[in-house]
């Protein structure tokens, strides 16, 4: 069962501008919603409970238009953070306690012409993710600690009346990755680290949305 309450959300635009020469000369807008959300379940032996706070934040930091030529630039930011409140697992002998957050952070830049229909446009995400998570069967416990950050880059132009668009200069990397594991059962101690040293890939892609043709290339390179 998902339930979703103490939601709040807030907003603010500043805008400025021209009427006599049809522009837009700054804009600026900043959105924040925060909730809580609840989710349980039970199959059989297998139950969970899981209370999660969740926010997202949306700023445009900067944006022209020009109502009369169709050109526009825009510059502008989205943050998705989820935090683990409470996290429970049981199954039968095993009880388990999951903590960590998520956080996405993806900045974007896009000029073109509302008129032409074309676009140029520059996309970076990076996520940051931990999460521990202790299990416990009998005589067994498990504490496993994960963080992982990650970022991706790209560039794309295309005609979104025409439908074509070729994004170039893809490119996504593992920033950090660790995991650490320690295992104890009675007087039996085992203790692991895994560390992700490069993991890295570029990718180009070009098509057009109308016909539905397109062609992909991705090359990896990872340790």
């Amino acid at each position: 069962m998902l339930t979703s309450n103490n939601r709040n959300e807030t907003e603010s635009i500043v805008e400025k501008g021209d009427f006599k020469d049809n522009k837009v000369t700054s804009r600026t807008r900043e959105r924040v919603a925060q909730s809580t959300e609840s989710l349980s379940e039970a199959l059989g032996p297998f139950s969970y409970n899981r209370v999660q706070s969740n926010t997202v934040t949306d700023k445009t930091q900067a944006g022209t238009i020009d109502l009369r030529s169709g050109e526009f630039e825009i510059t502008f930011g989205t943050t998705v953070n989820n935090t683990i409140l409470n996290y429970t697992e049981a199954n039968q002998t095993m009880t388990a306690v999951i903590s960590g957050s998520t956080n996405v952070e993806t900045n974007t830049q896009k000029s073109g012409n509302n008129e032409s229909g074309e676009f140029e446009l520059s996309i970076e995400t990076i996520v940051d993710m931990n999460e521990r998570r202790v299990e416990s069967n009998q005589t067994q416990v498990i504490d496993r600690s994960n963080v992982n950050i990650t970022r991706k880059t790209l560039s794309e132009t295309g005609n979104v009346k025409q439908g074509n668009y070729d994004i170039f200069n893809g490119f996504s990397e593992v920033l950090f990755g660790l995991t650490n594991s320690t295992e104890t059962n009675q007087n039996r101690t085992i203790i692991s680290t895994n560390t992700v040293l490069a993991d890295t890939k570029s990718f180009t892609e070009s098509g057009d949305l109308y016909s539905g043709e397109y062609n992909a290339q991705e090359q990896e390179d990872g340790i």
